[in-house]
């Protein structure tokens, strides 16, 4: 009788350790440290669009992101076109979702605009409370550059 009490505590005691191991290993990968969560000013200059009129023109957004892992998402509301306040009832809003990889993000955006939705990427490196990079967007397919600070 004693033998099968010592293999089931053997076993017990086995799985009780690999348990105890996971879970530390676990507690060591890092969580979610791209302090991208929270509130940001995104400023976008068109380089290229179909429509000439775009082109030189600074769209700035404020962004709402969200971190989860090595994922982003959140949402982005239009207030600022070369300087001038958007109106409220004008302004249009963005619904966007990325990976993280190392520095390097890849955000895909849909743009809830007034006529038609449109959704681009943008491309972009970031380092503590700033990110910069490139944009594609379908709207009359502009193309440019952005750059983004935190708002603490």
């Amino acid at each position: 009788m004693e033998g099968k009490y010592t293999k089931a505590g053997t076993i017990i005691g086995s799985i009780g350790l690999l348990i105890t191991i996971v879970v530390t290993v676990i507690s060591f990968i890092p969580k979610s440290s791209n302090n991208l969560a929270g509130e940001w000013l995104m400023t976008s200059k068109v380089f290229h669009a179909d429509m000439k009129a775009y082109i030189g023109a600074e769209v700035q957004w404020k962004m709402f992101i969200t971190e989860s892992d090595n994922k982003i998402q959140g949402t982005a509301e239009k207030i600022k076109i070369n300087g001038v306040d958007v109106d409220y009832n004008q302004r249009t809003y963005m619904e966007f979702n990325g990976a993280i990889e190392e520095n390097k993000l890849i955000i895909n955006f849909v743009e809830n605009g007034k006529m038609r939705k449109t959704s681009g990427i943008i491309i972009a490196r970031f380092q503590e409370d700033t990110f910069s990079g490139s944009f594609s967007h379908t709207a009359s397919n502009t193309k440019g550059e952005i750059y983004s600070v935190k708002i603490e």
